[in-house]
């Protein structure tokens, strides 16, 4: 259950949990709590038309998942192109990235989990949460 950062009460249900925010460093998901916290009120003090877009911004922003699966796409593609017509050496990166996607589809972590979390990706729930609270703004 995350702490309440400037408002920000996504996840004081505890049926709420979410993986990846579980095996996240602290300290990265309070940054990413305080700059979703930050956006909203700087979104709500400049009005409907911005709450609006925002919302709109947040149909579009990737989620951590779905970062990984086009990172693992594109790297997975590559090493193993590699492997296949350059060196069978490639293959064990390959592989590797394989056992990633199963650990993460399994625990909710793998290795690039904690770089892509550092880059500001954020999980689908913490952009649910944002959604939901910029839309209760927008209803008032």
């Amino acid at each position: 259950m995350a702490r309440a950062i400037h408002g920000f009460t996504a996840y004081l249900d505890p049926r709420n949990h979410d993986r990846v925010r579980e095996h996240s460093a602290q300290f990265v998901n309070e940054r990413i709590d305080k700059l979703t916290a930050t956006a909203v009120a700087e979104t709500v003090a400049r009005g409907r038309e911005a709450i609006a877009a925002r919302i709109d911004e947040l149909d579009r922003e990737w989620d951590i998942d779905r970062a990984l699966m086009a990172n693992f796409a594109i790297v997975g593609s590559l090493t193993f192109w590699l492997g296949r017509r350059k060196d069978k050496r490639w293959m064990w990166l390959f592989g590797a990235q394989q056992l990633f996607l199963l650990l993460h589809s399994t625990v909710g972590w793998c290795p690039p989990v904690p770089l892509f979390r550092r880059l500001g990706f954020r999980t689908a729930k913490e952009i649910v949460a944002e959604r939901q609270q910029l839309a209760r703004r927008l209803m008032r």
